[in-house]
């Protein structure tokens, strides 16, 4: 009897430590409005201030995207916006300043605007990074990344509603 209770005893404990721990850490979810738009990310690491998202972006379509850009953090309309675990926003029309700057590909610099109109070739993976500066060291995660798209063909633009645009959810910071 005794070793029942103490068996049913370490069940229930190791069920509450569970429960704790998947509450603690959510998934990284990302939702994407287009079916043939795939975005993974790649890593997420910080040092100091400054955190660096790399994304793995996929037209997975038949076919190639003309006019595609991904949008930093300039301002305006046509900015994506970023927001940490701690409430902080980078970026986006009520941004000051240039805190989320992008590139891509194997581009040594980054840009406060966007990584310039291309061809999103079907089926070819483009790697997008996007720099986002002044990020408290105590923030652990970003909360949530609105990316601003333009791909006419996908009906995105800088002129579609936020809620069409890509969203990254929940993603952790790796820090040095």
């Amino acid at each position: 009897m005794k070793k029942i209770a103490l068996i049913l005893l370490a069940i229930f404990a190791m069920t509450l430590v569970s429960n704790e721990i998947s509450a603690q850490t959510s998934p990284i979810k990302i939702v994407s409005r287009h079916p043939d738009f795939n975005i993974k990310v790649k890593r997420c690491v910080a040092s100091g201030g400054v955190v660096i998202l790399d994304l793995i972006m996929t037209n997975t379509g038949e076919y190639d995207i003309n006019n595609f850009d991904v949008y930093g953090g300039a301002g305006g309309n046509n900015s994506t916006t970023i927001y940490d675990s701690e409430g902080n926003q980078y970026g986006g029309h009520y941004a000051s300043g240039s805190d989320v700057k992008i590139k891509s590909g194997v581009k040594s610099t980054y840009s406060s605007n966007d990584i310039g109109d291309r061809t999103f070739v079907a089926n070819v993976p483009l790697q997008v990074s996007l720099r986002i500066e002044g990020v408290p060291t105590s923030v652990e995660s970003i909360a949530l990344v609105q990316l601003s798209v333009n791909a006419p063909a996908w009906s995105l633009t800088y002129n579609t509603p936020r809620s069409n645009n890509p969203q990254l959810r929940n993603i952790p910071i790796t820090r040095n």
